[in-house]
């Protein structure tokens, strides 16, 4: 898992794609990547965008180690009342070359509560793409938005 782990280090830039709010409003998506000194980790953010540049959500997230030694991802959300941790729940890597990074708060099936997952692909080439799952309590748990 180490060496999987370690190829989100080597990415840092700005990606962009749209997505589509809880609401069915379209945005144009802004995910930022970047390492964090000496290898401990990176950070990265996020904006969502509707019509004349309203701001749907924001976030500010940093990965590292948790106390545990396990990659975890923190986020600061305009959507969340507070911070809490998303464990990395898989790593998988696909025959395309692509390495897929998820991260897990909850659980998907669990309808009586609030969950989601962020999941980041690496691509061979050094592309990213950034995708938000989430569902309400009692509500259907789908992909929300994406950036590429």
């Amino acid at each position: 898992m180490e060496t999987a782990y370690r190829l989100l280090y080597e990415l840092e830039g700005t990606y962009v794609g749209r997505g589509t709010n809880h609401e069915g409003q379209p945005f144009s998506g802004t995910f930022e990547i970047h390492p964090v000194r000496e290898g401990l980790g990176f950070a990265f953010s996020f904006l969502a965008q509707g019509e004349n540049q309203k701001v749907f959500h924001y976030e500010s997230s940093l990965v590292g180690k948790n106390l545990k030694g396990i990659p975890a991802l923190w986020v600061l959300s305009s959507n969340h009342p507070g911070v809490f941790e998303r464990p990395l729940k898989a790593i998988e890597s696909r025959a395309s070359g692509e390495t897929e990074y998820l991260f897990t708060f909850g659980i998907r099936d669990d309808r009586n509560s609030f969950r989601e997952e962020i999941k980041l692909v690496v691509s061979p080439a050094g592309g990213l793409a950034y995708t938000y799952y989430w569902g309400m309590p009692g509500g259907e748990f789908a992909e929300r938005s994406k950036c590429s």
